[in-house]
């Protein structure tokens, strides 16, 4: 546990995996869109990019077929954000030892915390008009942004599992 919680933060110590990593959290990208992006050669992404999905970090897939945009030669490898990249760390100092903790937390349950959002709404239908109303609806417009942001990578990906799938049996 000590050795995977030394990788993940020799690889989060590098600002061009973690750059990559900014990029593609707010959409799939390929390699040349990030080396352009980032102005570093396409072979230094390709190697970070390995790296992050070696990890679990980052999972690729290849552009879909479909009519509208057949394109010559080979496909492109996109590279999103792993649905299960989700760690917590947790380190505990004291004068006689020193503890690392590397978890994968559970999948989140999507219902319940749309549940604590709507409690949340509303408490903030209930407090008087003014800054703290503002600042409460500003908070809970980001946790329900947030929120679709995350159930539309898991969409994404479902949806390349199954035409994944379906292409195996055609």
């Amino acid at each position: 546990m000590l050795q995977r919680l030394r990788k993940l933060l020799d690889i989060l110590g590098n600002e061009t995996r973690c750059r990559i990593l900014d990029l593609v959290s707010a959409q799939p990208r390929f390699i040349s869109e990030i080396s352009r992006e980032l102005e570093i050669g396409q072979q230094a992404i390709l190697r970070h990019l390995e790296e992050l999905e070696k990890f679990g970090l980052l999972t690729s897939f290849e552009e879909e077929d479909t009519s509208e945009r057949k394109r010559k030669g080979r496909k492109r490898k996109y590279y999103e954000i792993s649905p299960n990249a989700n760690y917590q760390i947790f380190i505990n100092i004291d004068k006689n030892d020193l503890i690392f903790d590397l978890r994968t937390p559970e999948p989140p349950d999507h219902f319940e915390k749309l549940k604590e959002i709507e409690e949340k709404i509303q408490d903030a239908r209930n407090t008087p008009f003014g800054l703290r109303k503002l600042e409460m609806y500003q908070s809970l417009v980001r946790q329900l942004e947030e929120e679709i942001a995350e159930l539309d990578r898991a969409r994404s990906h479902a949806i390349r599992l199954l035409e994944k799938l379906k292409s195996e049996f055609e």
